[in-house]
């Protein structure tokens, strides 16, 4: 359990220090264009490698387990809110939008969830 939220934590940790400096480089930009483009496979905003790397079906956060590709929306929940998407509903959309379908409910609440982390 410890090696799973070390796991975590250096997770949250790429993710707040992967978008710190591009956010400050593209805050004349449109946030959701950044975003939209960011998202795309390889941006900053795309988690699935990140994710992919680690051993095992599920990961373990908040006492909560999720599959890899729910957790990789918790994380893009957490990276949006971040930079500035604070409406979740708008986040929500957003992420709809980008992947051409809507979220299902376990989806629903990885992203709340990503939304309410605090990345340090």
């Amino acid at each position: 359990m410890k090696r799973i939220l070390s796991t975590i934590t250096i997770l949250l940790f790429l993710v707040s220090t992967k978008l710190s400096s591009q956010i400050v480089k593209n805050m004349n930009t449109d946030l959701e264009e950044f975003i939209k483009n960011e998202s795309k496979e390889g941006g900053k905003f795309d988690f699935k490698n990140t994710v992919e790397k680690y051993d095992g079906a599920f990961i373990a956060f908040d006492k909560i387990l999720y599959n890899k590709k729910d957790f990789t929306i918790l994380m893009w929940g957490a990276a949006v809110h971040q930079t500035g998407i604070k409406d979740f509903e708008k986040a929500q959309l957003l992420w709809e939008e980008i992947n051409h379908r809507k979220l299902t409910e376990p989806e629903l609440k990885a992203l709340k969830k990503g939304a309410e982390t605090k990345l340090q």
